[in-house]
């Protein structure tokens, strides 16, 4: 036992302070309270980057680019020409919201190419169209304030679109044959 060391200290030294009691750190309470302002700080922009990030997918996701179709003159040209079955003026008018970057993407662009199908007996047209349109109407009824559009309308496109798209399909199976020439 000689060569055993005293592990306690002298009495005229002061004792260490311990930093430890059990798994809680004793510091200093001005040092706590910044570290506890600064997470809670990070922890804060974080979530704000997060919910921001999310909401702005959210966001565009439903707020499709529709300045060009929104024009009013363009709409007004729409509605006049679609109640007064003027095909040949709709078919321009179509096809320059087809020129249109994201058309696609907007029920107040595709309306009118769904109505040009319908009265123009171009079934393809109004049935390609109007399935982009569907998902987009369900989402966002915002057509509604355009057009004067609502439910009732959609079921009458909808079922328009699906009369021409059968109708087509009957001439497709059958084969019609014309007079003979030439007997």
């Amino acid at each position: 036992m000689e060569n055993q060391q005293n592990i306690n200290p002298p009495e005229d030294q002061p004792k260490a302070k311990r930093t430890f009691e059990g798994t809680k750190a004793n510091l200093p309470k001005k040092k706590g309270k910044k570290i506890i302002i600064i997470v809670f700080i990070i922890l804060l922009l974080v979530g704000l980057g997060i919910g921001g990030y999310f909401g702005y997918k959210l966001y565009s996701s439903r707020n499709i680019n529709i300045a060009y179709c929104s024009n009013k003159d363009l709409v007004d040209k729409a509605k006049f020409y679609i109640s007064n079955y003027k095909i040949d003026e709709l078919k321009t008018l179509t096809d320059g919201i087809q020129k249109q970057k994201n058309y696609k993407k907007d029920p107040v662009c595709l309306y009118p190419l769904i109505e040009y199908g319908i009265v123009a007996g171009s079934s393809d047209t109004a049935v390609n169209n109007f399935n982009l349109f569907k998902p987009l109407y369900e989402k966002n009824k915002s057509i509604e304030k355009v057009y004067d559009f609502n439910a009732q309308s959609y079921e009458i496109m909808q079922k328009q679109v699906e009369f021409q798209s059968k109708q087509k399909k009957l001439i497709e199976e059958n084969v019609f044959y014309g007079p003979e020439v030439g007997q």
